[in-house]
């Protein structure tokens, strides 16, 4: 009897029991639908959030399934590693089998719900800096409230995992007799079929990534979310990094060459070296060099006094546009009659940090501590005002903007009371416009006329989520609130943004009023820009930074009270060299305006993600823009309003673009080295 027993057992052994069975597929079951419910919360991927592709239909089918093969790999290696010391420490099946419930529920829920909460709930900490947290303050004291936020909802779902478990255990102890799986088939998998099951998963989920990030990036996202889309790419990054180089061939884009540390797809290309480190462009060739922004020569005259005011999230098709037949931005419309304006002025990346830095900077790479737009007025005896409707110490922009060399500074950081964001913390903390107006009004009524003036004002409320209690009802457009931003509500956001813009416009109107009120009689030059645009789903995202599309590219640019030929397209890091060449004017002379000229030639570099990472680079000319993916390995050559062309780019182009990025790139690790 006991030989008859031992053998139906090991039996079981090799194949999967009923109740492990019923376990795998109510676990995954769980672990999806929880998955599945934070990313909709957390970004908004089911309905269309602020910087989050959505997905529905036939994409939801798929990121559901792929979901599915992704955790199920996670938790097959959780029991795969589990089981067997299970079996050593368990009382009994009942407890192992509710162990491995438990296990196989909390782990994939926990990082799941961390991922939640670093995505939404560190939106609710105290700016560190408020609280004396400086960069050499208590960082102690910054884990502590960190910790405390992000033990929030996986701690409730641990409890409820945990509170799982010992029902499960408890019903089968109490009426275990009575079911009907509840003995021999308790007995769990053996652990040969636990690692074969764990690595067909895996095999399978790598597949799906892959594919989806060459296919379906809108599946991908979601699947990249996912707690095996996190952990897997990690797990198979270690087994098949060979070289150590920190990329394996699941990555995308993938190790070329895996048995060779030094040439990886983001390697730095060494010019003239014979050997193509990163595997595209051929080698960086020793005599190709990139275009030098800032031109250092500056003009003798009357200094006017000088104005920049830089727009949030300010879509450049704004200007001319109505909304129900009424003028969305009225102010600037006039404004730009009476001065220059550019229709062809790009932002390298579509991200307020490398953008704002970019223009002070005048260079595609920023150096923190380097001389900036600030230190050339200053140099030139102006007083220096710089005033800010969001927190400028995000992101290391004090010593990339050189602000602290300021006479007047100003950012929202004092007057946290006054915010109009939901939270404190550095990168969303914000102001109303009309805080800033008054801050602004402040200083202008103690400027002193005879010392040339640098006045910076930067206006934030067209930030996501676009609207705020403290503005003006102009268009008559009825409020959004934060749970209707979703893609089928499109029109209602982008009506919400264009009372938003309205109310900007009169920001912008009343800054110029009182800027000339104050120095009436005395020259003046005001420019007019913006860090990026906004997308409004028409390439499937809403925000910024996911596309190079002009929506979120193309800023407005307007400029008056400076002379000179000012180059189209035009970006960002040109602004510092074209405003200190054109600044000085002959005295008695008329207020003068730029000419912007078209010049076909001419290439912007544009990228999205980091320099030294990018997942696209691209070459914007007046008409075309020639786009290399680097995930793909694609390229593709689209008009100005980002229609794909039939043309083919020649691959001296490709190589030029190429080469371009390598050369930023470069600039970019020798500006962190120093």
């Amino acid at each position: 009897m006991k030989d008859e027993t031992f053998a139906i057992e090991m039996a079981l052994e090799q194949t999967w029991g009923r109740a492990w069975i019923c376990l795998l597929i109510v676990t995954l079951i769980g672990v999806v639908s929880v998955e599945t419910t934070l990313l909709a919360m957390g970004t908004g991927y089911l309905g269309g959030g602020f910087n989050s592709v959505h997905v529905d239909g036939r994409g939801l089918l798929a990121f559901l399934i792929g979901a599915t093969v992704l955790d199920a790999a996670v938790v097959l290696g959780i029991w795969a590693v589990l089981v067997p010391i299970g079996k050593r420490l368990a009382s009994g099946r009942i407890e192992l089998f509710c162990g491995s419930a438990l296990l196989g529920l909390g782990v994939p829920l926990t990082v799941a719900a961390i991922h939640y909460n670093l995505v939404t709930t560190l939106g609710r900490l105290v700016n560190p800096s408020l609280l004396g947290f400086g960069s050499s303050g208590s960082s102690v004291g910054m884990v502590s409230i960190l910790l405390e936020e992000l033990v929030g909802l996986d701690r409730l779902l641990m409890v409820l995992a945990l509170g799982g478990g010992v029902l499960l255990l408890y019903g089968i102890r109490r009426f275990g007799a009575g079911i009907p799986f509840a003995s021999g088939s308790l007995l769990p998998p053996s652990t040969k079929r636990l690692w074969v099951g764990f690595v067909l998963a895996s095999v399978a989920g790598a597949v799906l990534l892959m594919v989806s990030a060459q296919w379906n990036q809108r599946v991908h996202y979601g699947l990249a979310r996912t707690t095996g889309g996190m952990v897997l790419p990690l797990l198979l990054r270690v087994v098949t990094d060979f070289d150590g180089d920190g990329y394996g061939w699941i990555d995308r884009p993938a190790d070329f060459a895996p048995f060779d540390g030094s040439l990886h797809p983001y390697a730095h290309d060494i010019p003239g070296n014979g050997i193509d480190e990163n595997g595209v462009g051929g080698d960086h060739p020793a005599a190709f060099t990139s275009e030098a922004n800032f031109d250092n020569r500056s003009g003798e005259g009357v200094l006017p006094h000088f104005l920049l005011i830089y727009l949030e999230s300010f879509r450049a098709d704004l200007l001319d546009r109505k909304y129900e037949g009424q003028a969305i931005t009225p102010f600037l419309n006039q404004f730009a009659d009476s001065a220059a304006r550019s229709e062809h002025a790009f932002v390298h990346s579509p991200w307020t940090l490398p953008s704002r830095a970019q223009l002070f900077s005048g260079s595609l790479v920023a150096k923190p501590g380097a001389r900036t737009l600030i230190d050339d007025f200053k140099a030139r005896g102006y007083q220096i005002a710089y005033f800010s409707g969001q927190d400028d110490s995000y992101g290391d922009s004090t010593r990339l903007l050189g602000v602290e060399r300021a006479d007047v500074f100003y950012d929202t950081r004092q007057d946290v009371d006054r915010r109009t964001s939901r939270t404190a913390l550095s990168v969303s903390l914000q102001v109303s416009w009309k805080t800033v107006l008054e801050r602004v009004e402040v200083y202008l009524a103690h400027a002193d006329p005879a010392v040339p003036q640098f006045l910076y004002v930067n206006i934030v409320d067209t930030h996501f989520p676009y609207t705020h209690d403290e503005l003006d009802d102009i268009l008559g457009v009825k409020r959004i609130s934060r749970s209707e931003i979703r893609a089928d509500n499109a029109d209602q956001i982008r009506a919400t943004y264009a009372n938003t813009a309205a109310n900007v416009d009169r920001a912008v109107e009343q800054v110029v009023r009182a800027f000339g009120r104050r120095f009436r009689g005395r020259p003046q030059a005001i420019v007019v820009t913006a860090d990026h645009g906004q997308a409004f789903y028409e390439e499937g995202t809403l925000g910024h930074g996911q596309t190079l599309a002009p929506g979120e590219t193309r800023v407005p640019l307007i400029v008056w009270g400076l002379g000179g030929d000012w180059p189209e397209p035009i970006a960002p890091s040109d602004l510092r060299g074209l405003v200190s060449r054109n600044l000085a004017r002959r005295p008695g002379d008329d207020t003068p305006l730029p000419r912007f000229v078209p010049d076909p030639k001419r290439r912007i570099l544009q990228y999205l993600g980091g320099l030294a990472k990018p997942k696209r680079v691209a070459a914007r000319s007046i008409d075309r823009l020639l786009v290399y993916d680097l995930v793909r390995g694609s390229v593709e050559l689209k008009d100005s309003a980002g229609r794909p062309l039939s043309a083919e780019p020649t691959p001296e182009e490709v190589a030029s673009l190429i080469w371009s990025w390598e050369s930023a790139q470069t600039a970019a690790e020798e500006a962190v080295v120093r």
